[in-house]
């Protein structure tokens, strides 16, 4: 592979390299830690919310948060095993979905789409973005999953009247996802482009 500047560099893929996939791994488990004491901080808040908003949801949507809550915690205590590196991929994916369900979907379903809920998809996305060391694939997808969630549950919820206000929702999520994982995936291939080798993240 020939550089910018006329030099030749080697292409090598992470595979070659078991302490690049070590290092991705160890990151993964520390940036999942992060998220799980993010999400156990900001759950309280949306109970504040939920109270004053929607007094007449009050009770699922506290029970929502509670599992959100839970889920948080418990993935926090299995980061921390010995194991927890191996696992933090599928744990960090779990967690993903898992606060993108309760605390967007969840609300959506019982609310309808017209409610700020769906910046819960849009936060997710911003800490893949900015905690986890993913290949630009494995965030897009977990990232494809979320909007569809939020859109599935808007349906779900009923008759949908303002089509306008749901596409632009969601075309809030798309946009986040669309500068955040555009911006990640920039910034981790000018990191592993460097001296005379390319690390090619697919």
């Amino acid at each position: 592979m020939i550089s910018g500047n006329g030099s030749a560099q080697t292409e090598f893929l992470p595979q070659d390299f078991p302490q690049y996939e070590e290092e991705r791994r160890r990151l993964t488990q520390r940036g999942a830690a992060t998220g799980c004491l993010l999400a156990i901080a900001i759950a309280p808040s949306y109970v504040v919310t939920d109270y004053f908003l929607y007094p007449q949801y009050f009770c699922p949507l506290l029970g929502a948060r509670m599992l959100s809550l839970l889920l948080g915690a418990g993935i926090w205590v299995l980061l921390r095993r010995p194991n927890g590196a191996r696992l933090a991929n599928t744990l960090v994916t779990t967690l993903c979905i898992g606060l993108g369900l309760f605390n967007c979907a969840v609300p959506v379903y019982l609310l309808g789409y017209d409610v700020p809920y769906y910046v819960t998809c849009m936060l997710v996305i911003c800490g893949i973005a900015f905690l986890l060391p993913w290949r630009v694939s494995q965030a897009a997808a977990v990232t494809v999953g979320l909007g569809a969630m939020y859109v599935v549950a808007s349906v779900l919820h009923g008759e949908i009247d303002n089509w306008f206000l749901l596409a632009c929702e969601v075309s809030l999520i798309a946009t986040t996802a669309a500068i955040a994982l555009g911006g990640w995936g920039g910034e981790r291939a000018r990191n592993c482009a460097g001296g005379n080798s390319v690390y090619v993240l697919t």
